[in-house]
C-alpha cells in the first residue's frame, strides 16, 4: 500500500514539472501577438532601443558612486563636493562642537565633581568597576 501511494504521489510530482517547464512568460506571447498584429511595431522598438543606447553614451554619469565621499552629519558642517576641503571644515566643525558639547566628545571621561556641578553635563553612561579582589 505505501508503495502504490509512494509511486502515486511520485508520478503526479513528475507531471506537474513536465507541464511547468513548457510554460512561457505571458509577455513573451504578449509581444509576439503585437509583431503579428503590427509588422512595424519591432522597427519602431529597434529605433527607440538605438536612440537610448546613443542618450546613455551622449550623457555619461559625471560622478560615480565610487567617488563619492560621505561625512555624518555635524551642526556647523556642510559639505561643499572637494573632499580635501571638505575633511578639513569636517575636522574644524568637530573641534568647534566638541568644545561646546564636551560630554559628547568620545573618550571624554566626565568627573564627579563635574557632574555635581552640572547635571546636564551627564549624557554619557558612567561605569564603576570596582576592585573585587581581597
Amino acid at each position: 500500500m505505501k508503495k502504490t501511494v509512494f509511486t502515486f504521489l511520485s508520478l503526479i510530482l513528475v507531471g506537474f514539472g513536465a507541464a511547468a517547464q513548457h510554460h512561457r512568460c505571458g509577455t513573451t506571447e504578449y509581444y509576439e501577438m503585437r509583431y503579428l498584429n503590427d509588422p512595424a511595431l519591432q522597427q519602431r522598438m529597434a529605433a527607440e532601443e538605438a536612440f537610448i543606447q546613443q542618450w546613455i553614451k551622449d550623457h555619461p554619469q559625471q560622478v560615480s558612486t565610487a567617488d563619492k565621499t560621505s561625512f555624518p552629519v555635524l551642526t556647523g558642517f556642510e559639505s561643499t563636493g572637494d573632499v580635501s576641503k571638505d575633511r578639513e571644515a569636517y575636522k574644524a566643525a568637530k573641534e568647534i562642537y566638541y568644545s561646546t558639547h564636551p560630554a559628547q566628545k568620545p573618550e571624554q571621561k566626565v568627573s564627579e565633581q563635574e557632574i555635581k556641578a552640572d547635571p546636564s553635563v551627564h549624557k554619557v553612561t558612567m561605569v564603576h568597576i570596582s576592585n573585587t579582589s581581597k
